[in-house]
């Protein structure tokens, strides 16, 4: 569904399939966060290639040891400069962090008035145990690309790439 509207073509950068590059189509959740109720609603399903889904969770990205893959895809997608891409990640990050305080609801009408069945999302502070075994089975996790000022245990990491 989300492939065949996309005619399997990346959304964000146009990218198609490459195996030999290990590049390939996933689907990738768009949400609306309502922050007050804690409530994120399932919005889109979007077709993303390997590194612009990569870019998108940073944070998964660096853990899985592809976080400078991830940065320079970033940049050269968007146009931006190191510093500039390190800015959009630092403040990405902030907003997460301030996010992950709270337990979240999962509204996911989006399918279910589709028609797709979905299993009962694991709740709250279920989530974040499942989250931090999920991360920890990958690799520990490495401390974050950010900036100064935003969220306390934020740091400026430069990222070297070859």
């Amino acid at each position: 569904m989300v492939y065949g509207r996309a005619c399997n073509r990346c959304e964000a950068c146009g990218a198609v399939e490459n195996t030999d590059a290990s590049i390939r189509m996933e689907a990738h959740e768009r949400w609306l966060y309502d922050d007050e109720a804690h409530v994120q609603y399932l919005r889109r399903l979007v077709c993303l290639c390997t590194l612009c889904h990569q870019s998108t969770h940073f944070g998964y990205a660096e853990v899985t040891g592809n976080g400078a893959r991830a940065f320079a895809h970033l940049s050269s997608v968007t146009g931006y400069t190191n510093e500039q891409s390190a800015k959009h990640i630092a403040d990405a990050i902030v907003v997460w962090r301030r996010r992950s305080r709270y337990d979240w609801t999962l509204n996911l009408r989006m399918l279910t008035d589709a028609g797709i069945a979905v299993a009962p999302p694991v709740r709250g502070p279920e989530r974040r145990a499942v989250a931090e075994r999920q991360t920890q089975a990958v690799r520990p996790m490495p401390e974050p690309l950010g900036h100064s000022g935003g969220e306390p245990g934020m740091s400026i990491r430069p990222i070297h790439l070859d």
